[in-house]
């Protein structure tokens, strides 16, 4: 039997089109949350994606598709990651070692995957806006947000509406948003998107900031110098609530140059989760600070850099990461980058705490970056990288070479590729 034609969409079809032309020419103004970034092993409570606001000359952009007021944004980007942690113990506490071939990659959120051909994110993203009304939303596929989202949220890497109620406060083009839904995280040096980076792979330290909450969010810019957010999340780089309590964060960016940015992010709050037997929070209250800086020496080369400092009911953390860039023949660039993580107490890395002892231990150590960056087209690029991790071999002794025996060294190289339109 033959399908009736599907004529109840002409109308739709028809409105959409005869939408005015300024609002479908008006350029979104939102600005997303500081870096659209990353944790990896870590579970959904610890974890973080938002674009900050370096300095830097951002990712060229081809001009988006729309529909109506609708603007389209597509990105892919695939990789081959390999690397000396071989294997991996399947056998249980007390039992024999069992070793099997590795096919994950921790403390890597961007090519999680070990020796196979895989995809980062393939996504599209729609975003409108209409005068005093504006929303986004990405939706994503691929390692990415397997690895680093809670599972009922992970095709859904961010998704907000949001109003403008002043705008001109105090100044011609200094606008007050209010947003909510799924916002990406406002901490951090380096983005969840490789695109937006001048590497693909994160930092140790970029690990283990928030990629994402759930929450609400008031950002105004004051003129070109300025820009404030203030944000009530329910967790640190959680969606769904895990207590009673609400996370208060904040970003504060400073541009006193074009090529010279300064920025704070923090976010305070309880960071355990609701005890059924107490039927209380715990009181696990946690400061964590952000701080950035992006200087663009030429338009050709580049330093970024950044410090995390966290305290949680005394326990202090701290991690920092610094890049250089250096872009030659047109086309090409090359980036080198050194990073440390202290996390002595275990308040974001208990997980990777390899000792016998009863003493809880984080990650400390430090990693070296090189990278290879080829750029055939405007809106996309081809990557070479290598880093070696070099880890507490005394406590982070969490990986396991080809022959079964426990290193705290990792020695790793990735090809990655990107394309946006």
């Amino acid at each position: 039997m033959k399908k009736r034609p599907q004529l109840w969409l002409l109308p739709i079809f028809a409105l959409t089109l005869a939408l005015p032309a300024t609002a479908k020419d008006k350029k979104p103004e939102e600005k997303p949350a500081a870096s659209d970034k990353k944790p990896e092993d870590k579970k959904p409570e610890d974890k973080k994606p938002a674009d900050k606001k370096p300095a830097e000359k951002p990712a060229e952009e081809s001009k988006p598709l729309a529909i109506g007021p609708v603007k389209l944004d597509f990105y892919i980007d695939a990789y081959y990651a390999f690397d000396t942690d071989a294997r991996v113990n399947t056998a249980a506490a007390g039992q024999p070692a069992s070793f099997m071939p590795r096919g994950d990659r921790p403390l890597n959120t961007i090519n999680f995957r070990r020796n196979e051909f895989n995809i980062n994110t393939a996504q599209v993203t729609a975003s409108t806006q209409i005068d005093w009304f504006h929303g986004r939303t990405t939706f994503q596929f691929g390692t990415i947000a397997n690895q680093a989202w809670q599972t009922k949220y992970a095709p859904i890497q961010e998704a907000y509406v949001g109003i403008r109620p002043f705008k001109d406060l105090g100044g011609k083009g200094n606008d007050l948003w209010l947003d909510g839904g799924i916002l990406l995280t406002h901490i951090g040096n380096e983005a969840l998107q490789p695109r937006l980076n001048w590497l693909s792979m994160l930092s140790t330290v970029t690990q283990f900031e928030p990629y994402f909450s759930g929450g609400v969010r008031a950002s105004y810019n004051l003129g070109s110098m300025w820009n404030f957010q203030l944000l009530v999340l329910n967790g640190y780089g959680i969606i769904d609530d895990n207590n009673l309590g609400k996370d208060l964060g904040w970003f504060v960016g400073f541009n006193p140059m074009d090529n010279l940015s300064f920025s704070w992010a923090a976010e305070v709050g309880d960071a355990g989760n609701f005890d059924p037997v107490k039927k209380s929070d715990p009181g696990q209250w946690r400061f964590f600070n952000n701080l950035n800086a992006t200087w663009m020496i030429t338009p050709d080369m580049g330093l970024k850099g950044q410090v995390d400092l966290a305290n949680e009911t005394g326990k202090l953390y701290y991690g920092a990461q610094l890049t250089a860039r250096y872009n030659f023949l047109k086309k090409f660039g090359v980036t080198a980058r050194l990073e440390t993580i202290q996390d002595p107490q275990g308040i974001l890395s208990s997980a990777f705490d390899s000792s016998a002892d009863n003493t809880t231990q984080g990650l400390s150590g430090m990693g070296a970056t090189l990278g290879l960056e080829f750029r055939p087209l405007d809106n996309s690029f081809i990557r070479l990288e290598a880093r070696e991790l070099m880890m507490n071999p005394t406590h982070n002794a969490v990986f396991i070479d080809p022959n079964g025996n426990a290193s705290s060294n990792r020695f790793e190289i990735a090809a990655n590729t990107g394309f946006w339109f």
